[in-house]
């Protein structure tokens, strides 16, 4: 536990106002988010956070924060003296307040001894984060919020562990990887996770290699005690491994295609784990259906089995796992006039996240008798090579389950045109397309939706599809089929 002395002479700052020594033991820069008391908040100006961001930032100052509420936290951590707020609270005044972030995560860390675990990949890191903790449920856990997962969230986390959790889990993006600054260095992880390398991130970056090397700079902040967990089948594993050997001692990996120690029974609408501990037999089941989810089950399992849990207890858990909402999420129409199944993958996308999204529909078609349809939208962030990597769908789509493939947004347009043997339509007009799935959509029936979250209307689409279809009380069947 620490006091507001503690954390003032921890980051050399003045106190003002300081009538108690109260204890804290969490930290926030969002005052939406100071729900509970020794709480202390990080006050960041504007000015503060352009340096740091290196442009303007879209989040309030913390004076604007501060203005807008009456619950005050027990400390605020601020650049200038606040006169005139409602109520005395004592105030520690520094000259950056994202930098006695920085001192205080750095010294909590050098203070923290209960397992650090980090993932990052260009897929499945929050999914695998998420699994984590459900597996670890009964104890306590400190992990993102969400998905925030960048540098000043990361900074963040690091000043929670002054609550002392059991385990810490911290979900990490390339953009706290990068050259701006590894933070796997401040993290200092106990173990890390690899989940994968794919086309992403590619307006910025050069190809995949280089994806791979900034990732694994996470390994950077490990010693050789330390553990790395690593997806074999991704690009570019050989690489991965072989620069996480320079940092730990020991590198674990895993593969779909490969573990012969457990049996994988993928099913409609979720999959079966069979697996021996020893000489315990165990069983469980997850409620989600895409091989890349079953990568991160088994990220999960070699994790669990490094920690000091019970593993049978732990993999029970997973049952009531669920992804992000629009990660691969199984949505059912029941009407009078409608039963069908949507699958709305409109979270966010790569290019192995989408191939894996069209295999995960591919699989699950067997189980329905209604018309099969994929929806896709852009791949956004691909830079200049934008168009070829799109154009690597082709053979993907042709070799589908689907009956019918639709598809918005210019860059899937020569996807469209080079497509052959399937019954495929660009369109230039979401809302047609809306309509058009509204009669297409049949019964027992399986559509996916996929694409990235921002440059394109698809996400949109999928949200007001499943509004639409839910709600109408009319039978649509008869309409416009391709």
């Amino acid at each position: 536990m620490y006091t507001i002395k503690d954390i003032n002479k921890i980051i050399n700052g003045k106190i003002f106002d300081l009538k108690e020594n109260k204890k804290i033991t969490d930290f926030e820069y969002q005052m939406n988010y100071v729900r509970q008391s020794n709480t202390a908040f990080f006050s960041i100006s504007k000015e503060t956070w352009k340096k740091w961001l290196g442009k303007e930032p879209q989040i309030s100052s913390g004076y604007e924060q501060i203005k807008q509420i009456t619950h005050f936290p027990e400390v605020i951590i601020t650049e200038t003296y606040y006169h005139d707020l409602n109520q005395v609270i004592p105030q520690i005044v520094v000259q950056d307040t994202i930098q006695a972030m920085q001192l205080l995560g750095k010294y909590f860390r050098e203070h923290f001894s209960n397992p650090i675990i980090a993932i990052t990949g260009s897929m499945g890191k929050s999914s695998t984060r998420l699994m984590i903790g459900e597996a670890l449920n009964n104890h306590t856990i400190l992990q993102n919020r969400g998905n925030a997962n960048t540098r000043i969230p990361t900074l963040l986390n690091l000043c929670k562990l002054a609550s002392n959790p059991d385990f810490a889990v911290f979900e990490m993006s390339l953009n706290a990887l990068n050259n701006k600054g590894n933070l796997s260095l401040l993290v200092k992880p106990d173990i890390s996770i690899v989940t994968g390398i794919g086309e992403a991130h590619l307006a910025t970056i050069k190809n995949t290699e280089e994806i791979a090397r900034f990732k694994a700079r996470i390994f950077a902040g490990q010693n050789e005690g330390g553990k790395a967990i690593i997806n074999a089948d991704t690009q570019h594993a050989n690489l991965l491994e072989r620069l996480a050997s320079y940092h730990v001692g020991h590198v674990i990996t895993y593969s779909v295609n490969k573990e012969e120690d457990i049996v994988i029974e993928e099913n409609k609408g979720f999959t079966n784990f069979n697996f021996k501990h020893g000489q315990e037999a165990i069983s469980f089941k997850i409620n989600t259906i895409s091989r890349g989810m079953i990568s991160n089950v088994l990220a999960t399992l070699n994790l669990l089995k490094l920690l000091d849990v019970n593993i049978k207890q732990s993999v029970s858990r997973l049952s009531r796992f669920q992804p992000f909402k629009k990660v691969l999420e199984i949505k059912d129409i029941n009407t009078p006039h409608l039963n069908t199944t949507l699958l709305d993958d409109t979270h966010n996308a790569s290019l192995p996240a989408m191939i894996n999204a069209i295999e995960a529909f591919n699989h699950q078609c067997r189980f329905y008798t209604g018309n099969k349809i994929i929806v896709l939208g852009k791949i956004s962030d691909l830079g200049i090579e934008s168009e070829n990597i799109h154009l690597l769908l082709v053979d993907i789509l042709q070799n589908s389950q689907a009956d019918y493939i639709l598809c918005i947004d210019n860059e899937m347009r020569k996807v469209v045109n080079h497509v052959k043997g399937k019954k495929i339509t660009w369109y230039n007009d979401p809302e047609q397309l809306l309509y058009d799935l509204q009669y297409m959509i049949n019964e027992d029936g399986l559509t996916l939706l996929k694409s990235s979250v921002t440059g394109t209307e698809l996400p949109r689409i999928a949200t007001r599809l499943f509004y639409k279809l839910q709600n109408n009380r009319h039978d649509l069947r008869g309409g416009p089929v391709l």
